[in-house]
């Protein structure tokens, strides 16, 4: 074997091998964070001081030097100052943009504020016109620790239909609202429904889940995809700075809560997600009842758009 022919076939063995491989410069990482205190969140590094971030993923977590070993000129670096990372927090019950319009209780600590807030609508709205809160609020936000009641929204509204909405499940209603609807101790109460009562027997004015469709509301005022799309970006731009990069919801529509308009519903909201192809999303995975998917229906990530009243609101499948 010549010597020209040796050398070519080392050269080979040392290619095969991996022997260059470890002189290879670590990958560039577009931001890298040092100085802190990183929560991984893996037992075998249960914590580090810096990580590096290339294309929106993790590149590497380490000490100091290790990461820096993948910063280049054109890479950010922040210092923590010794402040604490954590893994983003996955949100598992949220229900997207769902406040609605109505009387906003999202910001009431007490259950002085929700009332106070409930008569300044009444105050302004037309003799014996129906008052109704938006679902942005829920009782452990309160002092109190509970739901406000007929014997409390009667002090504050006793001619004027009130419609408390909590969450998606229930509305409470005040004693003109129950006699707006004719809803009285006798009223049958619907299959997959609760009417609740006092302690003493007389209606509380909680209508749960099915009993809620004795009452009749006017439906929300219509908006244009564009802009339940900025309400979405802009939300997922929050949830993203309160460390949540992703939520679940669990949620119906349009599978089985709205059957008649499901399709156009979701053909147009697809057509919405194409739109939005290339812009930074909040990662929303839909749970849907699988009995409910039309026949030859693939239940895949699904991207909720905000209703504009209540939780459940149109959703799209992601093609």
């Amino acid at each position: 074997m010549s010597m020209s022919t040796l050398l070519r076939c080392l050269t080979c063995c040392l290619a095969a091998v991996g022997l260059a491989s470890p002189f290879q410069a670590p990958p560039p990482a577009d931001t890298i964070l040092v100085n802190g205190n990183v929560i991984t969140v893996d037992d075998a590094q249960p914590r580090a001081r810096a990580v590096a971030i290339a294309g929106g993923r993790i590149l590497a977590v380490g000490t100091d030097a290790e990461v820096r070993a993948h910063e280049t000129a054109a890479t950010r670096v922040i210092d923590l100052g010794g402040r604490t990372v954590v893994p983003g927090l996955a949100e598992n019950h949220f229900h997207s943009v769902c406040g609605g319009a109505g009387v906003d209780l999202s910001g009431a600590r007490t259950l002085a504020e929700v009332l106070s807030a409930i008569a300044t609508a009444v105050r302004a709205a037309a003799p014996g016109a129906v008052v109704v809160t938006n679902s942005d609020w829920h009782e452990p936000q309160l002092a109190e620790q509970r739901l406000l009641l007929p014997r409390d929204l009667d002090a504050v509204a006793p001619d004027h239909p009130v419609v408390v909405v909590r969450g998606g499940h229930e509305y409470v209603l005040n004693g003109a609202g129950l006699a707006r609807w004719g809803i009285t101790a006798d009223t049958a109460v619907p299959a997959d429904g609760e009417i609740s009562r006092y302690d003493d027997g007389s209606l509380n004015g909680e209508l749960i889940d099915a009993a809620k469709n004795l009452v009749s509301l006017d439906p929300p005022p219509a908006r244009d995809v564009e802009t339940r799309i900025a309400d979405q970006l802009t939300e997922h731009a929050r949830l993203h700075a309160a460390g949540s990069p992703s939520t679940s919801d669990v949620d119906r529509a349009p599978l089985g809560r709205t059957p008649r308009s499901a399709p156009n519903t979701r053909r147009a909201y697809a057509g919405a997600l194409r739109r939005l192809d290339g812009r930074e999303l909040h990662d929303v995975t839909l749970g849907a009842y699988l009995a409910e998917l039309p026949e030859g229906g693939v239940l895949t990530s699904l991207l909720t758009f905000g209703a504009p009243m209540g939780c459940f609101g149109p959703v799209s499948d992601r093609f």
